[in-house]
């Protein structure tokens, strides 16, 4: 989990590739998978 809504935020990460599940919390606890996120670089950088 990167943050809980209504928390407090401890940590900020700058991905800049990558792919991540957007998970969806029903008022019963249950949990389902809404999406996924995909990360891609957007502006071209000295590495």
């Amino acid at each position: 989990m990167i943050a809980a809504a209504g928390g407090a935020i401890e940590h900020v990460y700058f991905p800049d590739s990558g792919l991540g599940p957007i998970v969806v919390v029903s008022p019963e606890g249950n949990k389902v998978e809404g999406g996924m996120l995909r990360i891609a670089r957007l502006c071209a950088g000295s590495r």
